[in-house]
């Protein structure tokens, strides 16, 4: 993902989102793993959230796209990071 967001093509004030997946099974990482792995310095840099999900079931997908608009407003307004 590092190589994806430091491509000339991907702007800097693109706002990442990134879904956790799969957390309905136990052998799933928990999301404070994941964004632990997550906090490089490339990613730092960005505006960008985290969402721990099941595609199954629907779980932590409800508020999905209010979050999006809202990293999209921050992002336009230059609230970045």
């Amino acid at each position: 993902m590092a190589n994806l967001l430091q491509l000339p093509d991907f702007p800097a004030t693109v706002p990442v989102v990134l879904l956790a997946n799969k957390q309905d099974l136990p052998e799933a990482c928990r999301i404070v793993e994941i964004k632990q792995f997550l906090t490089s310095e490339v990613i730092r840099k960005r505006l960008s959230t985290t969402v721990s999900c099941c595609a199954v079931t629907g779980d932590g997908l409800d508020g999905l796209f209010a979050e999006i608009h809202q990293l999209i407003v921050q992002s336009r307004n230059g609230n970045g990071s």
